[in-house]
């Protein structure tokens, strides 16, 4: 089975992921698995010789540099498209994986949309389920509702294929970062395959919300998310209908008349507010 491995690094030298490190500590270095490494920005890597990441083991070890930030959704389509493959993973710079994820997820032929179990500091934090009682850990139907974070998703070459022949892409390009993972739920819902969902355990992830941050990149994140709102309003509505009500309501009753405008204008344009540029 040929895998191949993604890792988006933001602002991080691939020698400092935390992912890419406990990969190869979990033995995810193979001979059938590829490993993409995606710089995002806002800089050049200083290091890109890929001898000590070859040497690990690994069958390719690649690197493609897009210094823009661009979006999340659009790499994660470039890298299935470009790199075919029985089975493909998406990760982040800042996870930490151990071996019974690297194992499942490398190994398990059995999985077709994988979603890692979630924790952060031993607190499950993803994915959140509203599941019929008894079905907690599957097998999952229509009726189940089930968003997770996107590092460390798992997809068949099949899962894929069904996910192409109703929406062309698997992730929805007009979302830049955030709502990528929501909105890839949504379309496995809708298309009939949360039969196929298995939780993988194993992962743990460092999350933007929780983290002490600048108010310069506090802001930034409230204004990706407040028009990550508006375009899950306006093109998965039966799916946030009530999210964004209560949203709405916190935002206008604390007065945050910036983000709800933000949110409004990302309903009636359609498009995320870097779109253009």
């Amino acid at each position: 089975m040929k895998i191949s491995i993604l890792v988006v690094l933001y602002s991080c030298e691939a020698k400092n992921s935390q992912t890419i490190n406990t990969l190869i500590s979990s033995g995810g270095a193979r001979n059938n698995v590829q490993l993409i490494i995606w710089n995002n920005g806002p800089e050049l890597l200083e290091d890109t010789n890929l001898e000590v990441l070859r040497n690990e083991g690994f069958e390719a070890v690649k690197i493609i540099e897009t210094t823009n930030n661009i979006a999340l959704s659009k790499i994660y389509n470039d890298f299935i498209k470009k790199w075919p493959s029985s089975r493909y993973i998406m990760l982040d710079h800042d996870s930490t994986l151990n071996k019974q994820y690297v194992d499942l997820a490398l190994e398990d032929e059995s999985i077709e949309i994988g979603v890692p179990l979630i924790t952060v500091d031993g607190e499950v934090k993803s994915p959140s389920m509203d599941i019929r009682k008894g079905h907690e850990d599957g097998p999952y139907n229509h009726k189940d509702r089930i968003v997770g974070i996107g590092s460390g998703i798992v997809l068949s070459e099949s899962a894929i294929l069904m996910l192409k022949n109703r929406y062309t892409h698997v992730f929805d390009e007009r979302f830049y970062l955030y709502a990528v993972d929501t909105t890839f739920f949504f379309r496995v819902r809708d298309a009939g395959l949360n039969e196929k969902l298995k939780l993988i355990h194993g992962f743990e992830h460092s999350l933007s919300r929780l983290e002490v941050e600048s108010n310069e990149k506090a802001m930034f994140r409230k204004i990706e998310r407040s028009c990550a709102i508006g375009l899950c309003t306006r093109f998965y509505f039966l799916h946030c209908k009530t999210l964004f009500l209560k949203i709405i309501a916190k935002k206008i009753l604390g007065r945050d008349t910036f983000l709800v405008k933000t949110i409004i204008s990302s309903i009636f344009s359609g498009r995320h507010y870097r779109s253009s540029k």
